[in-house]
């Protein structure tokens, strides 16, 4: 009953949180569930159908300190780029403010089945996936 309820408590956490693009045209921030334009028109430019929205930062959502974070990162983006996807920063910000920022990435273009498999790679539990036309969503 308790690993159940740390699982409805982090997944309340990652509905409640603000996950922040650095878009060059116009900064943005993306909610689970909710259809974002912004995004529409980012997929547009890059012409890709979808997009993962992914961190290194605190695996199993356990906090680390920012240089073991950063370092995770650094991995995650040189995995990105060597597979060939453009990406974008971003962060990702509990709109309780009782969780730290974590530093992320967009990866445009990257299919569902990469995301899974960069979200195990990971242990990340907050990975946001997000199709041409359908809303963000957790994986």
């Amino acid at each position: 009953m308790r690993n159940h309820r740390m699982n409805q408590l982090l997944k309340y956490a990652y509905l409640n949180t603000d996950y922040y693009i650095d878009a060059s045209d116009a900064p943005f921030k993306l909610n689970i569930g909710h259809y974002s334009s912004e995004l529409y028109q980012l997929h547009q430019k890059f012409s890709v159908n979808t997009s993962l929205y992914i961190t290194a930062w605190n695996p199993l959502s356990e906090q680390l300190t920012n240089r073991e974070n950063n370092a995770k990162q650094k991995i995650l983006v040189s995995e990105i780029t060597g597979l060939g996807f453009d990406m974008i920063t971003g962060r990702g910000i509990a709109q309780s403010g009782d969780w730290p920022p974590d530093e992320s990435i967009v990866v445009l273009g990257c299919d569902e089945s990469t995301a899974i498999t960069l979200s195990q790679q990971y242990h990340q539990y907050a990975d946001v996936f997000s199709g041409q036309i359908s809303p963000p969503r957790l994986l």
